[in-house]
């Protein structure tokens, strides 16, 4: 009698943590966790903003991950993020106000247009990218070996 009581007890124990595992990822993706295929992206279907960037380049899967706030005021932004685009190289996005545009911004808009590199907090020699519209920045290690021209390409067109 003890060892059907035992017995039963096992498997009452084994169905039960069987169905606390259960129910897992199916496959099926939330409405938040929306898949795009890169194929399939279009820059109409974003907004021409911060976040929409951000979200379009995630889409072409050239940027991953989350990002980390940056210390945007020092360079006279409104908003600034990172991307870890591999261990030891990063970019950085800033969005700017460009009706009122603060002599750090325009320092740094003036040597980007100059093809020059940028030293900000400690960080020696980065290269940067001004978004088609003025609004935004991209900023990235001058002697990467990391090739950021596709995101390049893709960013300007912010």
């Amino acid at each position: 009698m003890k060892r059907i009581i035992a017995i039963l007890l096992v498997l009452i124990m084994t169905v039960s943590l069987t169905a606390c595992m259960g129910g897992g990822n199916t496959g099926e993706t939330t409405p938040t966790e929306k898949k795009v295929k890169v194929e399939d992206v279009d820059i109409k279907d974003y907004d021409k903003t911060f976040d929409g960037m951000q979200k379009y380049l995630k889409d072409l899967q050239l940027i991953t991950g989350e990002p980390t706030e940056t210390q945007a005021d020092v360079l006279g932004a409104k908003k600034g993020v990172r991307y870890n685009t591999d261990k030891t190289n990063f970019v950085e996005f800033y969005a700017f106000d460009t009706k009122a545009t603060p002599d750090e911004a325009e320092k740094l808009y003036a040597d980007i247009a100059d093809g020059g590199k940028y030293n900000v907090l400690g960080l020696q020699d980065l290269k940067g990218v001004v978004s088609g519209s003025g609004k935004y920045v991209m900023l990235y290690k001058a002697d990467s070996s990391f090739d950021y021209s596709k995101i390049e390409k893709e960013f300007v067109k912010f």
